[in-house]
């Protein structure tokens, strides 16, 4: 198996390919990254997995931000100008609408900014021309798996997902594509915080997101043999948390993982300790760039993982970022070297490769 996660800039996007039981390929994409991450990076990638005969058996649009869902609708795009031949299986989506053809009357409003459209184009487009499916997508909903890989759903709660379509109710409301709309308190960053040491850090509480469309994100747990990887989107952690716990994990009997791909580029409001208490993993992913408006990653979602520490004293721990970047290798200078050994972790950068690449041997 391999899983591929897109350098696509302070943005979601990533790829698990492998063996199905008759040793045919498969293949799943999560989440699309923004428009322009489909022509830089997966318009190739849909064009050699055809060009194989190959077909996506899943595509999962956590929810309707633009750094998640922006590609798939660069592909839809793509799709209908006979670009590209619609090769994904089934796509989970999450609609803000109940309304089953929307952008007919979206279309008919006076000043809507096209690009805010997406989360409504995807909808007509499933509906004109897919099989959707779970239809909602949420947690508590039986175990998936497709050809060998399972998928447990961790997020969104049936209340989560009721919120988000509460509020898009009318076609009048226009979707929130981007976070800087409307941003929460708990979600904004004004400024960075790497001029605070991991000491002050530690001392440091921070109000979880309530953001209603990152609350709407599809999370979940993908088991394969040799591979278990949680894929957390932008969701809640109390979400994550209340899930784990129905499913009779703790702090003493931690969910034990490979890989965490954590929530919302590294944002302390949505990667807590009490999330991480519950995790035993010494792999973390974070898709960012050092240049972004929003200061993510926050050092104090790393120091939250660090404190929550599951892992013995002597397995060390492991960031991953999608870009490298002067301000990314900045995060710990106010520390010095010493405390990547007093806390036992090493980061990794992603050079100029257009993906950060996981390999899984067979057994």
């Amino acid at each position: 198996m391999e899983v591929h996660f897109y350098r696509c800039g302070c943005a979601d996007a990533a790829r698990i390919s492998f063996l199905d039981e008759r040793h045919k390929p498969c293949h799943v994409f999560i989440d699309a990254g923004v428009e322009r991450s489909f022509r830089q990076v997966l318009s190739d990638e849909i064009s050699a997995i055809a060009s194989r005969g190959e077909r996506i058996s899943l595509w999962i649009i956590s929810h309707i931000h633009d750094d998640h869902i922006g590609g798939a609708i660069g592909y839809v795009n793509a799709i209908k100008a006979n670009l590209l031949p619609d090769i994904v299986e089934k796509w989970w989506y999450n609609s803000p609408r109940l309304l089953p053809k929307v952008s007919d009357s979206i279309n008919k409003l006076v000043g809507y900014p096209s690009s805010i459209r997406q989360g409504d184009q995807l909808t007509e487009y499933l509906n004109a021309h897919t099989t959707w499916g779970p239809t909602p997508v949420v947690s508590g909903s039986q175990l998936f798996e497709i050809s060998g890989l399972k998928i447990k759903v961790l997020s969104p709660g049936a209340e989560s997902l009721r919120r988000l379509q509460e509020k898009y109710k009318h076609t009048s409301v226009p979707l929130e594509w981007n976070e800087e709309q409307q941003t929460s308190e708990a979600t904004a960053s004004p400024m960075r915080d790497y001029h605070l040491t991991v000491a002050e850090l530690l001392q440091v509480s921070t109000k979880e997101d309530n953001n209603i469309e990152n609350g709407s994100s599809i999370g979940i747990l993908t088991d394969y043999p040799n591979c278990k990887i949680l894929w957390l989107a932008d969701s809640h952690p109390d979400v994550v948390s209340e899930s784990l716990i129905s499913l009779g994990y703790s702090e003493k009997n931690p969910l034990v993982c490979d890989w965490v791909k954590i929530s919302h580029h590294g944002s302390a409001a949505n990667n807590s300790p009490a999330l991480y208490r519950m995790i035993r993993c010494s792999n973390y992913v974070i898709s960012v760039t050092g240049e972004n408006a929003h200061g993510l990653p926050n050092k104090a979602a790393l120091v939250n993982i660090l404190k929550a520490r599951q892992q013995p004293k002597i397995q060390q721990y492991n960031f991953y970022f999608t870009h490298d970047d002067s301000v990314l290798r900045s995060i710990f200078s106010v520390d010095g070297d010493k405390i990547f050994d007093d806390l036992n972790f090493k980061t990794f950068y992603l050079g100029n490769e257009k993906s950060f690449k996981i390999i899984i041997s067979e057994a």
